[in-house]
């Protein structure tokens, strides 16, 4: 890859991000899925915003990984990226000269397993899922379960007032 190549851009329609300390969690409202990006591939999705070329990407990480990074750490984030739906622009699909083996760079930089990007999906439940409660007299397991708990528990399997 060319060093003065610039990311692809990040979408950034359609997607709720929160930052955290160490990793960044973007829930995505097209498809209800949340993701949790570690530190590197957080680093390369806000680069990707910044539209930063490919070897400023890679000086940003060795700063802030205070260690040595190959370009395959980055291509393997940008195609993370694009498999998480996660890049824009109709460059995304044909920037990758090769699709770069996750288990290759895994096997390569085993040493260095903190400064591989990662992209995990998280399991959301649905709203009503979220914010529902028990009525008196419903089924449950747990007290906390129950409307009105404290106050009302589950005693058999049932919520009962108290």
């Amino acid at each position: 890859m060319e060093n003065d190549t610039q990311l692809p851009p990040s979408r950034n329609l359609e997607l709720v991000v929160q930052e955290l300390e160490t990793e960044l969690l973007i829930y995505d409202l097209r498809t209800s899925r949340a993701l949790c990006l570690n530190k590197t591939a957080s680093t390369i999705w806000k680069g990707c915003g910044e539209r930063v070329t490919f070897s400023e990407m890679r000086r940003r990480l060795e700063r802030e990984l205070s260690a040595a990074v190959e370009n395959d750490v980055i291509e393997l984030a940008l195609s993370e990226l694009e498999n998480f739906d996660l890049l824009d622009g109709e460059t995304k699909s044909n920037f990758l000269n090769k699709k770069i083996s996750r288990r290759e760079v895994f096997r390569k930089y085993a040493f260095a397993a903190a400064a591989l990007p990662v992209i995990v999906t998280l399991i959301v439940p649905k709203a009503s899922q979220a914010a529902s409660c028990v009525p008196v007299g419903g089924n449950c397991t747990s007290s906390s379960m129950c409307c009105g708990s404290p106050g009302n528990e589950c005693i058999s399997n049932t919520c009962v007032p108290v």
